[in-house]
């Protein structure tokens, strides 16, 4: 009795286990749309907010132009946080900071090509 018991109980966690690996594999196949577009998002973030700066220009010319390079970082941490808010990644503001200070590279990467490409014309 005690061995078909143990039997009984074995081929239940077996069971269990399979059950448990299909799902995660389910779980994993997925999310796997949802973690590229969230891989997307963070990849353009340092355009989405090089292009806010570029914007905050457009709309407030009266801003100096020495604060600019600072707004970078908070647009980032607000993309990632709207990120978050629509299910596309967890929250880490800190991450959306970083990646948001690498578009002033971008935006300066741009600048200078413009630059080189105008001087290149004449």
């Amino acid at each position: 009795m005690m061995l078909a018991s143990g039997a009984l109980v074995g081929a239940s966690a077996a069971t269990a286990s399979t059950d448990a690996a299909q799902a995660m594999s389910s779980t994993l196949n997925a999310g796997s749309g949802a973690l590229d577009l969230a891989a997307l998002v963070q990849a353009a973030t340092p355009l989405l907010s090089a292009g806010g700066v570029s914007l905050f220009k457009y709309f407030l010319p009266k801003i100096p132009r020495a604060i600019l390079p600072f707004l970078t970082p908070f647009l980032g941490a607000a993309v990632e946080v709207l990120a978050h808010l629509a299910g596309l990644s967890e929250a880490s503001p800190l991450r959306g900071a970083l990646l948001g200070a690498c578009g002033v590279f971008v935006h300066e990467a741009f600048s200078q090509s413009k630059k080189i490409l105008s001087s290149e014309q004449q």
